[in-house]
């Protein structure tokens, strides 16, 4: 391993770290979906997009800064 790998590894997470944000954009859906009074397959599915984009958004970026700092 050449100095670059290193590097970039300490730069990357680990691939498993994408479940974190998957996790609070999913549950962001589903509580959207849950309290939705008419359709709420459509509400899950707008919730996904927002605000579940802006939930993986915020969440990727403290992971990643975490990951970065090796904050424990």
């Amino acid at each position: 391993m050449d100095s670059r790998d290193a590097g970039q590894r300490r730069f990357l997470p680990p691939w498993w770290t994408v479940f974190f944000p998957l996790l609070v954009m999913g549950g962001v859906a589903v509580w959207q979906g849950a309290r939705a009074e008419d359709d709420a397959i459509a509400a899950f599915l707008r919730g996904l997009v927002w605000p579940g984009l802006g939930a993986f958004a915020l969440v990727a970026v403290i992971v990643w800064l975490g990951w970065v700092l090796d904050i424990d």
